[in-house]
């Protein structure tokens, strides 16, 4: 595979893992807002929510350090 071609991944995967993160963060936020409101149900799920979201992030980084380490090698 070329560099730039790997480079487009690796900007794609950052740009996704950038979202992921954003969304779980948010998520974050309203559980720590439900946690500290009382409603101690409703942050767990928050919590939950949150898993998926951390899953695909952590792939998504491997995928890229992957592309990055392949690039090394070809070098």
């Amino acid at each position: 595979m070329a560099t730039d071609e790997r480079a487009k991944i690796v900007t794609l995967f950052l740009h996704d893992l950038k979202l992921l993160l954003t969304e779980a963060y948010g998520l974050a936020s309203v559980g720590a807002e439900l946690g500290n409101a009382g409603a101690m149900d409703r942050a767990i799920q928050k919590i939950f929510d949150i898993e998926p979201l951390l899953l695909d992030a952590r792939t998504l980084l491997s995928a890229a350090i992957l592309q990055h380490r392949q690039e090394k090698e070809a070098i």
